[in-house]
């Protein structure tokens, strides 16, 4: 089974949601002032399972969700969901880049799990062609 540790959560973190777990998911949500639907849209779930696991009712996670999760948990999106709830950071982050974009157009994330998904295919994919490269190279010598 999968499992996360790390030094800013106070606990492992199996996919599975016990009382603590669910609280402290649900305390990071809403002290970064993310609605469930926003947090589900972040972490490419629904919005209602983000409800039942901090409401009890969907006791673990997908596998797939449990290395995000724990990211959540322990604070690796917290810039980009801050920027997310509230313009005001938003642009605080933004003047900080030297950017100035219109005041009028939403700043976006500048990361997401999708896009740690396809970088992660993509670095997976090149290994995988130059390892099957190398050993066609190698069946290719004459012995």
């Amino acid at each position: 089974m999968n499992m996360v540790t790390s030094p800013h959560l106070p606990f492992a973190f199996d996919g599975t949601f016990d009382a603590r777990t669910r609280q402290a998911l649900k305390t990071k949500r809403q002290s970064l002032g993310v609605s469930l639907q926003q947090l589900g849209d972040f972490l490419e779930i629904h919005w209602s399972t983000v409800r039942k696991w901090e409401a009890g009712i969907t006791a673990s996670c997908h596998p797939r969700h449990i290395a995000r999760v724990a990211k959540f948990l322990r604070g690796g999106y917290d810039a980009s969901l801050r920027a997310l709830s509230d313009p005001e950071y938003a642009r605080k982050q933004n003047s900080s880049l030297r950017l100035a974009p219109s005041s009028a157009m939403p700043l976006a994330p500048l990361w997401s799990p999708k896009l740690e998904t396809s970088l992660e295919c993509t670095i997976e994919r090149a290994i995988h062609n130059a390892f099957e490269d190398m050993r066609k190279a190698f069946l290719a010598k004459p012995k």
